[in-house]
């Protein structure tokens, strides 16, 4: 859902329309920003249901269009809208600076010109200009570094046509992401150390896969997504198969690399007979492939024994 503080709503602003947006008389007073992206469904009529958005993990963003953004490193009010943000939000993903416009330097005088990209005869163009007030070109490069120290986001864009395009991409990326904590990468070489990424609190961690999906991605026609939708379904299993109460632990229900195969090359008869789950994109050609290339013939299936040395 996306959210408009009411002063980006009237007909003096260079905010283009948003069809789906909400509006909220308090959002800027509040939060500094002008732009707000919740999770959340909800209404957003009075302060309180604002204040039950922002509570929710949501992004706060302050666009700062052409010439503004200028104004606003001269004023400090770049400044106060990360102070004000930093109260409602936890991390820096959650509060975003967003510009609009090119920012290059005046190579003889130093300082700041501002253009956008338009079309002439089939080109694209910046025509540039130097707006008032006069800004060094190395004020606009500290700020733009110091967004990040300051501990927001610096999110530049060509033009104010780039701004519905982008907050409703923004707002995709957010719901999609928001309940996908773990990014899972495949690699082929073990050049990066086994450290487990730090707990910052980002929307979405980076994860090297060390675990048996390695293996079972190998397999000719499954890859890595098809895997991970088999490790998934198992360890979905294993919670609901392996309790806690009989001695096993959330460690427990990890797949191991036998158990990945031992599912992956099962015959149909015996996955109705063990009364497995299906699994999501795995259909009778997937099975099939991974038997194919185990060597197992009709009527064959894998069986594990433990037994001591």
């Amino acid at each position: 859902m996306i959210i408009l503080d009411s002063s980006e709503t009237h007909s003096g602003s260079t905010m283009p329309v948003i069809q789906s947006a909400s509006t909220s008389v308090d959002l800027e007073r509040l939060t500094g920003a002008d732009v707000l992206i919740s999770s959340l469904e909800v209404p957003c009529t009075t302060e309180t249901l604002l204040r039950i958005h922002l509570k929710s993990r949501c992004i706060l963003i302050q666009v700062k269009r052409m010439g503004d953004l200028l104004s606003s490193i001269v004023d400090k009010r770049i400044n106060l809208a990360i102070a004000k943000m930093r109260e409602w939000t936890d991390a820096p993903w959650q509060r975003v600076i967003m510009s609009t416009g090119i920012f290059v330097p005046n190579l003889r005088e130093g300082h700041t010109l501002i253009g956008k990209p338009v079309l002439q005869n089939e080109r694209t163009l910046v025509p540039l200009h130097s707006p008032e007030p006069v800004l060094p070109y190395r004020a606009y490069a500290t700020i733009r570094r110091r967004i990040a120290m300051r501990g927001a986001a610096y999110l530049p864009l060509t033009g104010n046509e780039e701004l519905v395009i982008e907050l409703l991409a923004m707002e995709r990326d957010f719901l999609y992401l928001k309940d996908k904590s773990i990014k899972d990468l495949f690699i082929s070489d073990e050049e990066f150390p086994p450290d487990p990424p730090l707990d910052d609190d980002p929307l979405q961690q980076v994860r090297i896969v060390r675990d048996g999906r390695r293996i079972l991605a190998a397999f000719d026609g499954i890859g890595p997504v098809k895997a991970t939708s088999m490790w998934n379904t198992i360890k979905e299993w294993n919670q609901e198969n392996r309790p806690l109460e009989r001695g096993f632990t959330p460690q427990s229900w990890e797949p191991t690399t036998m158990q990945l195969l031992t599912w992956a090359c099962m015959s149909k008869e015996r996955r109705k007979l063990v009364g497995l789950p299906k699994v999501s994109g795995w259909g009778e050609g997937m099975y099939g492939k991974v038997r194919e290339q185990l060597g197992l013939g009709e009527g064959e299936d894998v069986r594990v024994e433990v037994a001591p040395a």
